[in-house]
């Protein structure tokens, strides 16, 4: 019985042993992810931070459009009437 009890425990202890390299090795990769997910983060700070605006600056000149009719049937009063300045 005892001997059964050994082999049992040898058999969990080699379990145990792969489960525990297994999480070795998985907490390896979650610390180097870790590490390039801090660089990345320190990357992104970085150019938020360094980053300006497109300075842009409009120079709008005034446009003129005068709309006057040519026909010989208006009259200088409608002329006048049917000018329109947009600016």
């Amino acid at each position: 019985m005892l001997k059964a009890k050994l082999v049992k425990l040898s058999s969990e202890h080699v379990t145990l042993q792969g489960t525990y390299m297994d999480l070795e090795k998985s907490y390896e990769k979650l610390v180097e992810s870790h590490a390039f997910l801090e660089v990345a983060h320190e990357v992104m700070v970085t150019t938020v931070k360094s980053y300006e605006p497109p300075t842009h600056t409009c120079i709008c000149s005034q446009v003129q459009i005068v709309l006057t009719c040519t026909k010989p049937c208006c009259s200088q009063a409608s002329q006048s009437s049917i000018e329109q300045v947009f600016v």
